[in-house]
């Protein structure tokens, strides 16, 4: 007896040849079936995608070599040419300039025909250097000239604490015997401008040292900076500088420049102060009134 189910394997039919022929038959529908259309249109979308991207690739590569290009080219013409500075307006020497100039320290009569103003700091070589043509002018023109000192710093980290310090001697009456001393004792000697060895040296001048300090470390302060805007509101911009009845001369010049303008000056004050201008007036009217305010202005000397 047989231990199995249903007939013998001898008596049952082979279902091989069958199973091929199905797939055969499969095979034959997929590739005679058509593509889908959606698929069609995405693959080209894809491609022209590809195609855009491929050329906007080209555009970014060629726009780079231009700017290279360009570069290339500025830093040429650059390495050419000059760095150029800004140019500030200068005085005209012909125009009269209204340098204010009250309570400013000075030396010579309080009102003379002629007056210098003096733009300075204790920093620069040039006007340590002009300090002689001054005394020789002053000896030469006696009462008719004054010269007017305002500080002008271009070196702020030396000539600040100088400038308030000769200030400061100035509301005690002591410009011109610290200013001396200031040149002659320090610049000349080691330049030590620090706050103690000025207040040795004002020491040494009779300022009453309370007030002294009081004003040089305040009141001196706002006198500086206007000082400063003062004169560059009339084209100062660097030391020495110098407004001569309001005509404005820069530089450490030789004395027959300095000569020129002051006896231009003079003659034309005496013929002011003879047709009724009072000497003690003469700088209020004909230079602070009449003068130009600033660089810019329009306003005419008659």
């Amino acid at each position: 007896m047989l231990a199995a189910c249903g007939g013998s394997a001898q008596n049952q039919p082979s279902s091989a040849p069958d199973n091929a022929a199905s797939a055969a038959a499969a095979a034959q529908s997929t590739r005679q079936q058509p593509p889908n259309p959606r698929v069609v249109q995405a693959l080209e979308q894809i491609e022209a995608r590809l195609a855009d991207l491929e050329q906007g690739q080209q555009r970014l590569e060629a726009i780079a070599e231009r700017l290279a290009a360009l570069e290339r080219r500025v830093e040429k013409g650059l390495a050419r040419r000059p760095i150029r500075r800004p140019r500030f307006p200068r005085p005209d020497p012909a125009s009269v300039y209204a340098v204010p100039i009250d309570g400013a320290p000075y030396k010579g009569p309080e009102h003379a025909k002629v007056t210098m103003v003096k733009a300075f700091e204790f920093a620069c070589p040039y006007c340590r250097r002009v300090r002689s043509t001054i005394d020789e002018l002053r000896k030469i023109y006696g009462r008719d000239l004054k010269v007017v000192y305002k500080h002008y710093i271009v070196h702020p980290q030396t000539a600040t604490l100088p400038a308030q310090a000769t200030c400061a001697a100035n509301l005690q009456g002591k410009f011109a015997e610290l200013e001396k001393r200031l040149w002659e004792r320090i610049y000349d000697v080691d330049r030590n401008f620090g706050r103690r060895n000025l207040l040795r040296h004002a020491r040494k001048v009779g300022v009453r040292m309370s007030k002294f300090k009081a004003d040089m470390d305040g009141l001196c302060r706002e006198i500086v900076r206007a000082d400063q805007v003062e004169l560059a509101r009339v084209g100062a911009r660097g030391t020495p500088a110098f407004f001569i009845n309001g005509r404005f001369l820069s530089g450490a010049r030789p004395i027959d420049h300095f000569k020129q303008l002051i006896d231009e000056e003079l003659q034309k004050a005496e013929q002011r102060i003879a047709q009724g201008t009072p000497v003690r007036d003469y700088y209020r009217k004909w230079v602070l009134e009449y003068g130009q305010k600033t660089i810019e202005s329009a306003n005419q000397t008659p």
